[in-house]
Order: structure tokens, then sequence, then C-alpha cells
């Protein structure tokens, strides 16, 4: 599991008392485990490992070949991945408002419209959580792009197909830490826009955090 943040009295009584409640805890990052120390977790059955999906083997390149003939990238030699989610900037900090979906959507549309054109490169976006495609297409419904705009989603392929067709990326740009997780350990380059701790938390691992 991954920790935090935890903020209030409360918030970090109650985390302490399940934590001490289990028969054994992992972390996946140091900054986790740093919490459940801070918060005065005496529990001595905690280990910091990494995170289950940096060990997932992707699909084999016979099948990442049929995947992209599917998705109609099988020629192309770059290829700008995206990955969005539902939550926008719910998580950006304490009483501060949200920008709201439409305002998002208009922002990144633009944005990527802007992209699309300088790199003259196909657009590949991928959801490895069901619950981002609806507002994924909508995102690319509003690109303008002179290049082809495909979609990936966890909906139709399972993690190792996703994280073999990630593998094909020049970059991704993220904002769910499982894809920055399956792309990266793929040696795609990754950029996170971290919307969570738990984001931060792995570029840090990986000593590659900007503030």
């Amino acid at each position: 599991v991954g920790c935090g943040p935890v903020t209030t009295p409360t918030g970090r009584k109650m985390l302490r008392e399940v934590a001490e409640l289990m028969d054994f805890i992992t972390v996946r990052d140091q900054d986790s485990y740093d919490i459940l120390k801070d918060i005065g977790v005496k529990n001595p059955r905690i280990l910091l490992t990494s995170d289950a999906a940096l060990n997932v083997q992707a699909s084999s390149k016979p099948e990442v070949d049929r995947i992209m003939a599917r998705l109609g990238l099988e020629n192309e030699k770059e290829i700008f991945a995206i990955n969005i989610n539902q939550y926008l900037d719910t998580w950006a900090g304490l009483n501060k408002p949200s920008m709201g979906k439409e305002k998002f959507l208009a922002v990144y549309a633009a944005v990527l419209s802007k992209i699309a054109k300088e790199l003259n490169v196909p657009m590949l976006f991928v959801c490895t959580q069901h619950h981002d495609v609806t507002i994924t297409k909508e995102l690319m419904a509003k690109i303008s792009s002179p290049n082809k705009l495909a979609i990936i989603t966890n909906t139709e392929y399972n993690h190792y197909q996703i994280k073999g067709v990630l593998g094909r990326a020049s970059l991704l740009f993220a904002m769910r830490l499982h894809a920055m997780i399956l792309a990266s350990s793929e040696h795609t380059p990754v950029v996170g826009l971290a919307y969570q701790p738990k984001c931060r938390y792995y570029f840090k691992c990986l000593d590659l955090l900007q503030h």
C-alpha cells in the first residue's frame, strides 16, 4: 500500500490504530513507511518493498504487434501517449476550489492540439482504470490533430497487454500512478502530473522528482 496524506489528529489516530491491527504491512515507498513511523505505529511487521505493477511481464512482441495494428499504429516510429483521470485537480490541496471538468478539458485539449501540430506524431490515450474512459473520450473529441488519435483501455485489454503497448510509446504524460509505473518499468520516458502524493513518492524513488 501507499500511505497518506494524513493531516488531522483524528486521521492520524485512525491510521495508527488500523496499522497496529495488521498482521503484516508492505509499503511501496519510503515516504509511506516514514508516515507510519511518524504517527507512532509500533507494529514490527512493516516491510518496504515495491509496487506489484513493477514486476508485471509485458505481453509478447507478436501480441503487442497485433494490438498496435488494431490501434492503427503499427507503422508509427514515434507515439505520444497520454493518460488522465477523472479526479482532475480535486487532490491538489486543501480548501482550493476545483477548476472543474469543462475548464480542465478545454485547457488540456488546447495544449494537446498545439503539441499535435508541433510534434506531428500520433497520440495514444491510455486508460488503466475503467472510470477514466468517458472523460478520456471527451478530451479526445476536443483535440484538433493532423495525425491519428487512438485509445486503449483496461475494459478491453489486460495490464500485461497495456504494459506492452506502453513500451512502444516514445513518451507518456500521465496522471494515474499505475500508468506511470507500467510505462517506466518498460523504460518508456514518463512525465507525471502529481495529482496525489503517491505520484510524487514514486518519482522520488526514481530520483526524478521535480519541484
